[in-house]
């Protein structure tokens, strides 16, 4: 089909399947160069120069003589004088070399480098020659250092799981690990007597940590790790030692900052280096014999003291060679009224009987006959996309924005009706189960999900949330799983991963199912346009579902009426039991618990009074007591409170008491495994 609209708004229709539309910029007021660009006959081929003096994330480290600096730049590690000037290039633009380190006698630079595509530990001679790696295998290898002696590099690596702070010989043997956490650690550091090596965590463990170094203990509190300072909220990064040991400068990122600190190893309060509005690079600093300090932040090195005064800048350039291949640009021509083809058809899906293809182009969706006219279903300003066809070819799911938010729309093809299907949960990528009855879609819940919608009561269920980079789901052919792509990231502290499938049982939503999930009878969803008085969110855990779109809220319980607290006892009602069965004020009498009734735990309230969701206790007396000094009566039996064990699915009556009339619910333990069946 060929859609072509002039600058008057006219319309006209062909029988090709390619759409396309020309826009009128000129008629809009936009700015545009008169007539049409000739074409280039391209830039002369060759070589181009650049040099820069600034960049982004760059490493510093100072050789042991103090003359000069390693840097990463652009992907490369290059040396250059410590007072500044011009950097030589090291190694080639292809390794993505990070995170340099000298070697104790300055003749080697260590670094992780992306040759052979994971990150491993290479060392290259500081004038260029001898590349060596040093660490192989399938994992990563960050962050080297080395020892004060030369006979060994420390680094974090995930080949245990997590990152954790590892130590390799130089004779490439199996390397050592010294940490072994839940959680990551990585930036290790030698102490300048090697005894010791400070590294940074996350998690839990959040700070700046010390540790024996292979083995040895540390010389400040034994063998086990000690903790220097907490990360507090925020994220510490790569400590470094001063040249006589006493302290450490470390990296901090939190409340939207990263700032440079040093605290003694003995621990304290940490100080702040930097300046208020220095960004600050999360990288290990350099320190002099002198204790001065090399880093690197708002895309320059910059030194200092070690109270953070004298801070200045260390100038630098480096020049890289591109190689510029000519090329014919193309002219584009915005004020022209003819057609332009469009390139970006969307999501194309073939009908069941394959003789239709519905597809989304110009934020509409389309459907083509195949061998016969395309028709556009949607012409609005909205954005519709991803249709999805059910099973028996007569209605599209798809994602649109029509109503504020992006959430799934079910069409007819018969009437061409609309009706919305979910609110509020970001839903794309539907699919239909096999019956028709459910849509499967990546939603918002916690994250990234994979929910289902009951079409029958509108009801949204979560069956997996927190997923990293959900793909479309798709649909078991008995109707009883969701299999879906998800990203699974080798650890918490980078990106990298593998995507990996994911099956989820999708259990069918029953009418009973839906009712308790509500609280109330679920009802369908409204038609497309209209706007429910409430919203309803995403479902809060993974399992759990919301109200139907456009079900009323459940209604608030009312709280507990105010009255004397105090068991009444089984024979004698207390004052507001009494005053109630005055004539003229009879209460009818509270229906019976259902059978079927699932047995839950009410809320603490006062003894006497009514509870939500438990029937009053009908009283044995019609007349009020005659008055007379009240006394203590204790009842014929203990209160009891019911709950169910999440483990054993079985319920208990607890016994308890609690002072001033107050029933306490009994409590199952909140961990599973602190249950193993028993009551509480």
């Amino acid at each position: 089909m060929r859609r072509i609209i002039d600058q008057h708004g006219e319309k006209t229709v062909s029988k090709h399947f390619s759409v396309v539309v020309a826009i009128g910029f000129a008629a809009a007021g936009f700015p545009v160069l008169a007539g049409a660009q000739a074409p280039s006959t391209g830039e002369p081929e060759g070589t181009v120069q650049v040099t820069i003096a600034e960049g982004t994330n760059v490493a510093v480290a100072l050789s042991p003589d103090e003359s000069t600096l390693a840097l990463d730049l652009l992907g490369r590690i290059w040396v250059m004088p410590a007072a500044g000037g011009a950097a030589t290039a090291l190694t080639d633009p292809v390794g993505d070399a990070r995170q340099p380190a000298w070697s104790p006698d300055g003749s080697r630079i260590a670094f992780q480098a992306y040759w052979d595509g994971n990150y491993h530990i290479w060392s290259v001679g500081a004038d260029g020659t001898s590349l060596r790696q040093h660490t192989r295998g399938r994992f990563d290898h960050r962050e080297p250092h080395w020892s004060p002696d030369g006979a060994r590099l420390a680094f974090s690596s995930d080949r245990g799981g997590s990152y954790d702070i590892w130590v390799t010989g130089m004779d490439e043997g199996d390397p050592e690990r010294l940490t072994d956490w839940p959680g990551d650690e990585y930036g290790p550091a030698f102490s300048p007597d090697g005894r010791e090596v400070a590294f940074a965590a996350d998690g839990d463990r959040s700070g700046i940590w010390l540790t024996g170094s292979a083995g040895l203990p540390a010389s400040t509190g034994g063998s086990q790790p000690r903790r220097v300072t907490e990360g507090d909220g925020g994220q510490l990064n790569a400590p470094s030692w001063s040249a006589d040991g006493t302290t450490l400068s470390f990296n901090s990122i939190g409340e939207g900052r990263s700032r440079l600190h040093a605290v003694a190893v003995s621990g304290g309060e940490p100080r702040t280096l930097t300046g208020e509005e220095e960004d600050v690079f999360p990288f290990r600093a350099s320190w002099t014999a002198d204790g001065d300090l090399f880093h690197t932040g708002d895309g320059v090195v910059r030194w200092c003291r070690s109270d953070g005064s004298g801070r200045r800048d260390v100038a630098f350039s480096a020049t890289v060679t591109l190689d510029r291949t000519d090329y014919q640009r193309r002219p584009r021509d915005l004020r022209a009224p003819g057609p332009f083809p469009v390139r970006g058809i969307v999501s194309p899906a073939v009908s069941p009987d394959g003789t239709r293809v519905a597809f989304s182009a110009l934020g509409d969706l389309w459907l083509h006959t195949i061998g016969g006219d395309a028709e556009r279903l949607t012409d609005d300003p909205w954005v519709e996309a991803d249709p999805a066809w059910s099973p028996d070819g007569g209605r599209l799911a798809f994602a649109s924005d029509r109503d504020g938010s992006i959430d799934l729309y079910v069409r007819d093809l018969g009437t061409g009706s609309t009706r919305r299907v979910t609110e509020g949960v970001a839903a794309t990528a539907p699919t239909w189960s096999p019956d028709g009855s459910r849509i499967a879609f990546v939603g918002s819940a916690d994250g990234t999900a994979v929910q289902v919608v009951d079409l029958a009561t509108g009801v949204v269920e979560t069956l997996r949330a927190g997923l990293n980079g959900a793909g479309r789901p798709s649909w078991s052919p008995d109707g009883t799983s969701v299999l879906v792509s998800a990203l699974s990231p080798y650890s918490g502290r980078f990106r990298e991963g593998v995507n990996r499938a994911l099956v989820v049982p999708a259990r069918p939503l029953r009418t009973a199912d839906a009712a308790t999930l509500t609280g109330a009878d679920a009802r369908p969803a409204p038609p497309a346009g209209s706007r429910p008085a409430t919203a309803n969110g995403p479902s809060r855990a993974a399992g759990g579902a919301s109200r139907p779109a456009g079900a009323p809220a459940p209604r608030p319980r009312p709280p507990p009426p105010r009255g004397r607290p105090g068991p009444p006892g089984p024979d004698r009602p207390g004052r507001r039991e009494a005053r109630r069965a005055r004539p003229g004020r009879q209460r009818p009498p509270a229906p019976p618990p259902a059978a079927t009734a699932t047995p839950t735990t009410s809320p603490p309230g006062r003894a006497g009074t009514p509870r939500p969701g438990r029937p009053r206790r009908p009283s044995r007396r019609a007349t009020p007591p005659p008055r007379r000094p009240r006394r203590p009566q204790p009842p014929s039996r203990p209160p009891t409170a019911t709950s169910t064990c999440p483990c054993t699915g079985r319920s208990a009556a607890a016994p308890t008491t609690a002072p001033r009339g107050r029933r306490t619910a009994a409590r199952w333990p909140t961990s599973p495994t602190a249950c193993s069946g028993r009551s509480p």
